[in-house]
């Protein structure tokens, strides 16, 4: 049997559309159960579901300009381009709300990085341990422990996080701590986002304010005032989470903190349905294009022929989606990376 073979005979014989029989393929590669639960619910239609209304009220619009074309020696009334503007916002909303939440869809399915950086001995490799929930990282009160970059997998309300814990940013002459401090600017670069450790124990220090400012500017971050339980030798700054990575206080707001930073609205998308396939996002931002195109002849008084071109465009996509019209190479991609046999 070849790769997604079985899959494939139950989407040829009718038994299966392309969302479920994908939702399979991401059943099997699921890592934690949050994204094995939306495979099933795929796997059970929930996005075929969501794009029956949506292609049943275009091809209504559809029908009713056909109609008006067709019949216009019959007395049949044509749309007027008030109803059909109507129609058209309501459809592009829609398109444009299920395209735009692949963004959360992509991190339930792909996973975020997360790289935890800062001056040596701020409690990195502590806060590191303390969210992956076991001691991974080496942790000694001596500055410098961490001289490579330690990565691992850990689970954010089902999110796949990769943790990134870094060495410490200083000036140093030592050749291998060197190249530490460049992998943890790497890794600052290439992260969704980045945690900025600092240590409330001991006094604030010009080299804190300037990490912060250069990772501010490169992207997503955080700033984590750590170590809150020792006397505090610092004041943590107003936009700080505080933490303690020792004893775990402030970590579930901390870990919230994370989730709204990388996914705003995501639980919000998680209660109305989300997309985790780059190509159904794909074909949805398609089907917009086409949409807003046919809105925009309405607007110049187009003849209705050519609106129904845009129509008829936008309606190809969706059925791409679906697998009601799909080319034989699309369903050779998808169903090439199964695992052999399934």
């Amino acid at each position: 049997a070849g790769p997604g073979e079985f899959t494939l005979r139950a989407f040829l014989n009718g038994r299966l559309d392309l969302p479920r029989a994908e939702a399979v393929r991401d059943l099997i590669e699921a890592t934690t159960l949050y994204q094995a639960k939306v495979a099933a619910r795929q796997l059970r239609g929930s996005i075929s579901l969501r794009l029956a209304p949506l292609k049943e009220r275009l091809l209504e619009l559809i029908s009713l300009l056909e109609a008006g074309i067709d019949f216009a020696e019959d007395d049949v009334p044509v749309a007027p381009a008030e109803q059909i503007l109507e129609r058209l916002d309501s459809l592009i909303g829609e398109t444009r709300r299920l395209a735009d939440s692949y963004a959360f869809g992509r991190l339930v399915h792909h996973g975020i990085s997360i790289a935890i950086v800062g001056r040596p001995n701020a409690g990195k490799s502590s806060l590191f341990n303390r969210l992956l929930e076991r001691d991974r990282a080496i942790v000694t009160e001596i500055p410098g422990t961490t001289r490579d970059m330690v990565s691992e997998t850990a689970s954010l309300e089902g999110i796949p996080v990769r943790l990134l814990d870094t060495a410490g940013i200083r000036q140093t002459s030592d050749r291998i701590e060197a190249l530490g401090v460049e992998r943890s600017f790497q890794a600052m670069a290439e992260a969704d986002l980045t945690l900025i450790v600092i240590d409330l124990s001991v006094p604030a220090a010009p080299d804190d304010e300037a990490l912060y400012e250069q990772v501010r500017r490169q992207g997503r971050s955080i700033l984590v005032a750590n170590k809150c339980d020792l006397p505090r030798q610092a004041e943590p700054p107003a936009q700080a989470s505080v933490v303690s990575a020792l004893t775990g206080e402030g970590l579930p707001q901390l870990r919230r903190r994370i989730l709204d930073e990388v996914a705003p609205g995501g639980l919000l998308a998680a209660e109305t349905g989300f997309i985790t396939s780059a190509r159904h996002a794909h074909e949805l931002r398609q089907s917009l294009l086409s949409l807003q195109k046919a809105r925009q002849a309405v607007l110049e008084a187009i003849p209705h022929e050519m609106i129904l071109v845009e129509l008829y465009s936008a309606l190809q996509p969706i059925d791409s989606i679906t697998g009601a019209t799909t080319a034989d190479d699309i369903l050779h991609r998808i169903f090439s990376t199964f695992c052999i046999g399934k």
